[in-house]
């Protein structure tokens, strides 16, 4: 639990720093991978290069070495041969008639062991990682037929040692340090190298990824100015990327939809107050006028009345209004054009009174005005207040 919770302390919690941190990983994979096979690569390559120095060293040695036909070696001493000189072996039969001076005892022992074994490479540690590489050095043939190979493999002259055997061996070595150090040198430049472009991909991130969200902030920046002042603006399209275009229409719209709903809140509630206004006046009147000094039975009967009447036009007010807002659950009121729908319900208005009276007449061009219908009495067009709804009836006079 408490690794977890340090793990979650850790973790970014600002989308900015979640993808950097995303792309960061993404660049350590590949980086990874990209350095893992850079150094296996150079690796192979080194060791190809090894190979091919102990292998052009130790021709170059077997073709200064003659064999006898009885078996015997000679070796041609060519001027400045100290190159050739240096971790060679040349064996006659199994034994050494050249090697180089003051070699360690370890590496003799592994040069001694590949003698007589055929072509192979080798490699000690001891005393330090050195390579070794053994070419047979072939007898001449022996004239009616041929004895036994005694080691067999590739020879000095570039054939098989299966004609006069194997006469002798020669052994190149070459140390391996120089080769370690260049790859362990290419190992600690290429993790270097590494951590710098993961670094930089970081920071990169980071920034591409600040100035990708900018808009983002400068969109939650404006909300906040217009909450705090109650601006109706809106964020529209200008100067912003197709995603963020996007998110700002559909932000306009559910600001737009919330205006609705508060318009159509504070409306209602008006409404409800002009609705609720006369017949409470009305209750108030008779009570104040019942509690003013004794009445008559009749003159009581006819207050309680007009109470009660009042009390009812209130009940029907309330039904009405709860009956509208149960019908209008789940519906979210939006907004229109007031002037195109005026022109709509007075076309429509119009030919259903044309229609009613059995004439023809024809239809207004778009956008011009339709005549009023005033065979049915419209002549204006009332809002939907509801005004006038409450008791009409003419309040009796009454002595104070």
């Amino acid at each position: 639990m408490i690794g977890q919770h340090r793990l979650r302390r850790l973790y970014p919690r600002t989308l900015r720093g979640r993808l950097a941190l995303i792309a960061l990983v993404t660049s350590v994979l590949w980086i990874a991978v990209l350095t893992t096979v850079f150094n296996l690569a150079l690796d192979r390559r080194l060791h190809a290069q090894a190979d091919e120095v102990l292998r052009t060293r130790a021709e170059a040695v077997a073709a200064t070495v003659d064999a006898r036909p009885d078996g015997r070696l000679t070796v041609r001493e060519p001027a400045e041969d100290q190159a050739l000189d240096a971790g060679v072996w040349i064996y006659e039969g199994g034994r050494a008639i050249e090697l180089p001076p003051n070699v360690p005892s370890a590496l003799q022992r592994q040069a001694d062991a590949l003698v007589g074994r055929g072509t192979r490479f080798a490699e000690t540690t001891s005393p330090s990682a050195t390579r070794f590489y053994a070419l047979p050095v072939a007898a001449p043939p022996v004239a009616g037929g041929g004895s036994e190979a005694g080691g067999g493999g590739e020879t000095a002259n570039g054939g098989e040692a299966a004609g006069g055997g194997q006469a002798g061996t020669v052994v190149t070595s070459v140390s391996l340090d120089p080769y370690v150090s260049t790859a362990d040198t290419a190992l600690a430049g290429s993790i270097a190298l590494s951590l710098v472009l993961l670094g930089g991909v970081y920071l990169l991130s980071r920034l591409v990824v600040r100035r990708a969200l900018r808009p983002v902030g400068d969109m939650s920046a404006q909300a906040a100015e217009w909450s705090k002042a109650g601006v109706a603006e809106r964020f529209g399209e200008g100067g912003r990327p197709a995603e963020l275009v996007s998110l700002a229409a559909n932000l306009d719209e559910l600001l737009d939809r919330l205006a609705a709903v508060l318009r159509h809140e504070q409306r209602q509630a008006a409404d409800i107050s002009h609705e609720l206004r006369t017949p409470l006046a009305r209750i108030t009147a008779e009570t104040e006028w019942l509690a003013r000094r004794p009445r008559t039975a009749d003159e009581q009967r006819a207050s309680h009345e007009a109470i009660a009447s009042a009390a009812a036009t209130m009940g029907r007010i309330c039904e009405t209004l709860l009956s509208e807002a149960r019908t209008r659950t789940g519906q979210t009121p939006g907004s229109c054009d007031v002037l195109a729908l005026a022109y709509e319900l007075a076309r429509r208005g119009h030919r259903r009174c044309l229609r009613g009276a059995g004439r023809t007449h024809p239809e207004p061009a778009a956008g011009q005005r339709p005549p009023l219908c005033r065979a049915h009495g419209v002549d204006r067009v009332r809002g939907g207040g509801g005004h006038g709804t409450g008791d009409r009836r003419r309040r009796r006079a009454r002595s104070p």
